[in-house]
């Protein structure tokens, strides 16, 4: 269900950027303001695709962390009765809440921090880019129908992953090393003319964490080859 309402695209940025010298709220803005980043990253409003029109005064987002190099880091899923040791998902007894349908265990992770399992990842564990990725796939779009084995939403966390971050090799120790920087964008402030980045925006708050919802923005940057991957979703308004 994220077909049609999701997009990742690429772009190269000329100046250098690093986050302990370049002031990260002006980079982000001043991409944001880009005329052809806004030709190119479209927003959905009231479920069609509308242009960014309006300056942006403002960028409200979140740095998270990205350090982790592999799929080990969901291992202890198959230890607290989350998934079988065949990769099945355990279900649960259907409940809703903000009319999303939580279904199983896995979801519980996400949505219910009533959930015996919810404290199974810490907040420096939910900081993590990949805990987002696995997030954003699991929950889908509209009408999701959900999988029922983990491993075919791992090959496409790991796919996603691999295209929006950079890994090199430290030279010294051997270790894989991520490189990029991400950063949840929560919203955009500015004029009138701004319209909503997502749209049941107005609905919600979506500078507010944990928002039961599964509308997001990420964009992340590669130091190395100077490129800005977005990754935008729109939640259909069905979860409104």
């Amino acid at each position: 269900g994220m077909k049609y309402h999701s997009y990742i695209k690429r772009f190269i940025y000329e100046e250098y950027f690093d986050p302990q010298t370049t002031d990260e709220s002006t980079f982000l803005k001043t991409l944001f303001n880009n005329p052809f980043f806004r030709k190119e990253c479209l927003v959905q409003h009231q479920n069609t695709w509308c242009e960014m029109k309006g300056l942006v005064d403002e960028v409200i987002y979140k740095r998270l962390d990205c350090q982790v190099t592999n799929l080990d880091f969901f291992d202890r899923l198959y230890n607290h009765d989350i998934l079988r040791s065949s990769g099945a998902i355990i279900k649960s007894f259907p409940i809703y809440i903000n009319s999303f349908p939580v279904t199983d265990k896995l979801r519980q992770i996400f949505l219910l921090p009533q959930s015996s399992n919810y404290d199974l990842f810490n907040d420096n564990d939910r900081n993590e880019f990949i805990f987002h990725v696995l997030q954003g796939v699991c929950l889908g779009g509209d009408i999701c129908q959900f999988e029922d084995e983990i491993n075919k939403y791992f090959e496409v966390v790991k796919s996603i992953y691999r295209d929006l971050i950079c890994v090199q090799r430290n030279t010294s120790t051997g270790n894989l090393m991520v490189q990029s920087y991400v950063y949840k964008i929560k919203n955009l402030q500015g004029t009138s003319l701004l319209p909503p980045l997502f749209p049941i925006s107005e609905s919600k708050d979506e500078s507010i964490d944990n928002v039961p919802s599964n509308n997001f923005c990420y964009v992340t940057v590669d130091p190395v080859r100077r490129w800005v991957n977005v990754w935008y979703h729109a939640a259909c308004e069905y979860f409104c």
